[in-house]
Order: structure tokens, then C-alpha cells, then sequence
């Protein structure tokens, strides 16, 4: 499929949940079945490598027996030589015969084993030698008898003692031997082996010694256990050591004399010469079998130390995919082809499909729409209940759908049922509905007070009288509040003494007309009067009213006295009486209304004031401008008369003027 088309259709496998679970699902199979199989893998090299190390004990075990065996019988060969009569013979008489010398160059052939065979009589002097190989060429043995002696040696020693030989024979270790070495060349490898020569009376007479081949007593024998190794394996190796560790037999002859540590098969830096097994592996590259000899038999044996070296399987690609794995590799891939089909068809029928429903279900309620859920009722695992807890979602926002709109609609009595208390959205709609109904009531009682203060306002702008206002006022007051009394008192401060006078009174649906007054400080309107203060009162006793309010007889449940102030001064007491109690808003209106009230009084009075004072003002001016006419009058007279005096007195003074002329002259 193309690239750019997934893209174009907005496919990706990172916004798709169930392709991100499938690859994971995918992955942990893979990596599980890859794991099966590497340790399948592993098991099998391990296995092998197991298989090896018992097969190596088991061709160390095997070639040690085989050794000890041959070794056995050639520590019974020479003490049968030994016991020929011609041996006897040579050695009582001290001399070799013909017949002698032909059976020990025979024996030598027959055995094909024996590089040497000797005998010297009790003193260490070789009486007679081998003069043929075992072929049957001639050797060079006569130096030895041309004088040698042996008498120091260790197996002429043992053999002549008392006691002789343990078992009847003495043997040697792997060893060196210089007169088969000058015979034959090379390192003159083998092992020796002495018997005494004795009478019939017991007497050791002289010692009987062969010097065995260790190519054919030993070493043949080894590479035939390492040959057959190699048939089916690479890089196998079998030794032979001393009991002390020192290499007497290897393919390699450079590795004799070499010393490997045999306490444990494992590295150390004395077995770091094993790497001439290879120059480019270590001793831990190896599967070691050891075993040691225990002889055979009256053969005690020398305790050597046979090890078998095979190649170490290690892991790698080759050991995965070879013959032996590759069918289970490709059992592997098929269960993992097989378990991802069916893993596949599982989650899709029943897991993607019913996920798949809930997306879509909540796809749907993301976008607004109401729906109906399957709640599963077949089933009971997970996701039945999470489609479950779905359809209780979905049923529980229709409602609060349903709710909402009737909310919406006005309808604030609407109810929402069966909310827990952990229900945040339900419990938040009920919180407001009541917040709504609360603002409705506030606003439906704002809007009560303010109409009820404009209708105060209305009646104090309509140039009423006090007398007049106070009864219209409190005949509204009365009917708005829905109470069953009310008084107006207002003070008087034109006699001898402040009074309360009763303004205006109402009662049970009826205007009263009552003349009473009170003085401040009597009963409760005259305290309030003083105070200054509101008082709202729900604890009345009985007659309590008709004893310290103005109202009359009723004894009603609550009684609301307000001073009516107005710039600071109290112009009056309002007082209200009701069979129910007041709601905090009808307090509220009435100490508003009351203020109203006590401007409207105070204005009339001043109106009064001021129209009383206008009056007497008239008066007064027409008083004045009579007094100006009269006094204008007055000073038009005297203005005459002053300019008349005036007159006079200047013609006086001409008068004057003129007679004291005369007089001069």
C-alpha cells in the first residue's frame, strides 16, 4: 500500500490504540518465542557441551583402563620371563646361552613392544641382551655387556631385597632411558619393568628387565582414543600427565614435559601452555574430561592423569540456525504465526469490536448527543462492566440532560433524583438550581422592594397633606406586607413638650381613627423614639402589645417598630404589627419605606413650615411698603421744606450781603 494514501487517510499505527497493543502483544509473543528459542538454544549447547565433558571423562576413564590393563600385563610378562628356566639357568650360571638369546630376541619380535630386554645377575652385571629389534633387525646392544652394571639402579635394588618387588614386579614411571635412546635414537620414551630371577629354594639369582615401547605401550593407544574423537569433533585432544601434572604423552611431542594443573579442570596461569592447542584459544574454550588411573589388579599403577580436551560449544548465529535447531525454529515461527492469527481473532471478537461499541458510545456523548448504552447483561468480565458503568453514565447524563433543559425552561422545582453524594455534576446542578432559585427570589424580592419603595415615592411626590400621606402610606404599607397593624406617629414640638401624635392607624383591612399621642420614652414607640433604633420583636407576650404599643387590643405574632429619621432626626415611629413572621427582605423594605416616609414627613413639615412663614412674610412686606409710602412721603415734605429754608437762607444772606454794602459806605 502506499505511503502518502495511510497518510491521506489519517491512519497511523501510534493513534491507534489497538494496532500499538497488537505490535506490543506481537513483540512480547516475538520476543518470548525468541527467547524459547534461544534458550532451546542455549539448553542444547549447554547439553552438548555436557554431552562432551561425560564422553571426555568417559575417554579419559576408558584409555586409563586400557593403559592399566596393558600395563598389568606387561608387569606379569616380565615376571614370567623371569621365572624361565632359561632365565634361572643364565643366571645361576652366570652366562647366556645361544638357546637364550634366540628366546629373547624372539620375545621381542612376538611382543613387538619391548625395545629392550636385560638380564644381570645378582651383583648388577648384564649377563645376556637383546641383539634384534622388533622387527627382527639387529640392534648394537653389546656395550652393555661389555662390563655394565646396573647395580645402582632403583628396579635392581628393589628386586634384590629382601622382600622384592610389591606384587612381584617393579615398575618405573614414564621415563627416559639413555641406552635405548643411543640403540634406537631419538628420546628413548618408555617404561621399565624388573622382575628377580630366583631358584627353586627362592634366592634371587639376578633381575629379569624390560624396557617397554612408549609409542607402543602407551602412546598408540592414546591417539587411537583421540582419533576417534576426531571423527565426529573438532579440536579434540587427549593427554596423558604424571600424577604431579607434567604432560608424558600428546600428539604435540613439544607438549611433553609441560605441566597442567590437576586439581580442578579450570584456567589458571600454570595451565596457560594448554593454548598450544591452539594459538588462538584459551584453556576455557575447551570441555575437560579427567580421570585418573588406579591400576589393575596386583598392578598398582602410577596414578597418571588422563584429560580429554573437546571444542566448547559456544552461542552464536551458526549454533541457531544449524540442522539440530532448524526444525525447531521453524516449529517456532509456526507457533508464533498460529498464536498471532488466533491472538488476532481473539481481540478482535472480544476485545476490539466491544471496545470498539464503547469508543463509539463515547464518541457520542463527547459530541452531545443522549444514547442508549448495552450494558452486556451476557457477560461479566471487564469490559461488560465498563460498558456497564457506561450505560449508568449514559442514563445518568440523559437525566441531567432532562434536568437541565427544564432548568433552562424556568422550571426551578424541577427535581433530580437519585444522585449520591459522590455524584460531583449532580450534586453541582442541585447546587444550582438552589443558587438559581435563590437569585430568582433575591431578584423576585428586589423587585418586590422597589416596587414597593417607587409606590411610597409615588404617594410623597403626589402634594398630599401629612395627615393625608401618612394614612395612604400606611394603608399601603399594611396591605403589601400582608400584615394586620400599623400606626404612624409623628412628633410635635408645638406645645410645652415634645409629643408623639398618632398620624395615621390601620387595622384588620379598616382605617382607625384614634386620637392618641405618647410621650418619648413611653412604652416601646416612645423607647425607639429616644434610641433611635429598630426594633423587631417575635416574643410577645400575652397583652404584651396592648400594654406597651399604641396599636390596641391584637396580640399579634411579631411587631416591627421604626424610627422614622430623616437627616438625623427622628421625625416620627413607624409601627407595624403581624399575625406572621416578617421575611428579612419585608424588614429591609420597611426601614427603606421608612426612611421614604420620614422624608415625605419632613418635607411636609417644612412645606407647612415654609408656606406658615410665607405668609407671615406677606404680611410683613405689605407692612413695609405701607411704612415706605408714608415715610417717602414723610421725606418729600421734609425735602420741601429743607429746599424752602434753603431759599430763605440764601436770600438772608444776600439781605446780609446787601446791608453791609450800605453800611461801608
Amino acid at each position: 500500500m502506499n505511503i502518502s494514501l495511510l497518510r491521506n487517510t489519517g491512519f497511523h499505527w501510534k493513534n491507534n490504540l489497538f494496532a500499538r497493543i497488537g505490535i506490543v502483544a506481537l513483540a512480547i509473543l516475538v520476543a518470548m518465542l525468541t527467547g524459547l528459542f534461544y534458550y532451546l538454544s542455549y539448553s542444547n549447547v549447554t547439553t552438548n557441551n555436557k554431552a562432551k565433558q561425560i564422553t571426555a571423562e568417559l575417554t579419559s576413564q576408558a584409555l586409563l583402563d586400557k593403559l592399566d590393563r596393558n600395563f598389568y600385563e606387561r608387569f606379569g610378562d616380565v615376571q614370567a620371563f623371569a621365572y624361565n628356566r632359561l632365565a634361572v639357568a643364565a643366571a645361576t650360571n652366570d652366562t647366556s646361552s645361544h638357546e637364550l638369546q634366540d628366546f629373547m630376541n624372539t620375545m621381542t619380535a612376538y611382543y613387538v613392544l619391548y625395545d629392550l630386554m636385560m638380564i644381570v645377575n645378582k651383583e648388577g652385571k648384564v649377563i645376556a641382551v637383546n641383539t634384534t629389534d622388533k622387527q627382527g633387525q639387529p640392534i648394537n646392544s653389546t656395550p652393555l655387556t661389555n662390563g655394565r652394571n646396573f647395580a645402582r639402579e632403583t628396579w635392581f635394588k628393589a628386586c634384590v631385597s629382601g622382600e622384592g618387588p610389591e606384587g612381584g614386579a617393579w615398575y618405573s614411571d614414564f621415563t627416559a632411558n639413555p641406552e635405548v635412546a643411543r640403540i634406537y635414537g631419538g628420546n628413548g620414551y618408555g617404561l621399565g619393568f624388573a622382575a628377580p630371577i630366583r631358584n627353586e629354594y627362592g634366592q634371587v639369582l639376578g633381575v629379569w628387565y624390560n624396557f617397554a615401547s612408549w609409542k607402543e605401550i602407551t602412546g598408540d593407544i592414546r591417539s587411537a582414543a583421540e582419533e576417534e574423537l576426531l571423527k565426529n569433533r573438532q579440536q579434540a585432544h587427549v593427554l596423558l600427565t604424571r600424577a604431579t601434572g607434567e604432560i608424558i604423552d600428546a600428539t604435540n611431542p613439544a607438549l611433553v614435559a609441560k605441566r597442567v594443573k590437576i586439581e580442578e579442570p579450570t584456567a589458571t596461569q600454570d595451565e596457560a601452555d594448554v593454548a598450544f592447542l591452539n594459538p588462538q584459544r584459551t584453556y576455557s574454550d575447551y570441555v575437560a574430561g579427567w580421570a585418573t588411573a588406579n591400576g589393575a589388579y596386583t598392578y598398582k599403577g602410577n596414578r597418571w592423569r588422563a584429560v580429554t580436551l573437546m571444542q566448547r560449544e559456544r552461542m552464536h548465529w551458526a549454533v541457531l540456525f544449524n540442522s539440530e535447531m532448524r526444525p525447531v525454529l521453524l516449529t517456532i515461527i509456526a507457533v508464533v504465526l498460529g498464536l498471532g492469527w488466533l491472538t488476532v481473532r481473539f481481540f478482535r471478537a472480544n476485545i476490539i469490536s466491544r471496545i470498539t461499541k464503547i469508543q463509539n458510545a463515547l464518541e457520542s456523548m463527547a459530541s452531545g448527543r443522549i444514547i442508549v448504552v448495552d450494558k452486556e447483561p451476557e457477560r461479566n468480565d471487564e469490559l461488560a462492566r465498563i460498558a456497564h458503568s457506561l450505560g449508568h453514565l449514559a442514563e445518568s447524563i440523559n437525566q441531567k440532560v432532562l434536568f437541565s433543559n427544564e432548568i433552562a425552561k424556568g422550571n426551578l422545582e424541577a427535581e433530580l433524583s437519585g444522585i449520591a453524594e459522590a455524584d460531583v455534576l449532580g450534586q453541582s446542578l442541585v447546587n444550582m438550581r438552589g443558587q438559581l432559585k435563590q437569585t430568582a427570589q433575591a431578584d423576585k424580592n428586589r423587585i418586590w422592594v422597589g416596587d414597593g419603595l417607587a409606590k411610597i415615592m409615588e404617594l410623597a411626590r403626589a402634594n398630599l397633606n401629612m395627615d393625608a400621606f401618612c394614612e395612604q402610606a400606611l394603608a399601603y404599607l399594611i396591605h403589601y406586607l400582608q400584615a394586620n397593624q400599623g400606626a404612624v406617629f409623628v412628633k410635635d414640638e408645638g406645645g410645652e413638650r415634645i409629643v408623639l401624635e398618632m398620624k395615621a392607624c390601620y387595622a384588620y383591612g379598616r382605617k382607625k381613627h384614634l386620637m392618641q399621642a405618647i410621650v418619648p420614652g413611653e412604652g416601646l414607640t416612645g423607647q425607639v423614639f429616644l434610641e433611635g433604633q429598630p426594633l423587631y420583636m417575635t416574643d410577645i407576650p400575652d397583652e404584651y402589645l396592648r400594654i406597651t404599643s399604641g396599636l390596641g387590643e391584637a396580640n399579634p405574632r411579631c411587631v416591627f417598630i421604626v424610627p422614622l429619621r430623616y437627616n438625623m432626626q427622628t421625625e416620627g415611629i413607624l409601627e407595624i404589627a403581624s399575625f406572621r413572621k416578617m421575611e428579612a427582605f419585608e424588614i429591609e423594605f420597611v426601614r427603606l419605606a421608612a426612611e421614604n416616609v420620614a422624608a415625605a414627613i419632613a418635607t411636609a413639615k417644612t412645606t407647612e413650615t415654609t408656606t406658615r412663614l410665607l405668609v407671615a412674610s406677606q404680611q410683613q412686606s405689605e407692612e413695609l411698603r405701607a411704612a415706605e409710602e408714608e415715610m417717602r412721603q414723610n421725606m418729600e415734605e421734609m425735602q420741601a421744606t429743607q429746599e424752602e429754608m434753603e431759599r430763605k437762607e440764601m436770600e438772608l444772606q444776600k439781605l446780609l450781603a446787601t446791608s453791609g454794602r450800605l453800611h461801608t459806605d
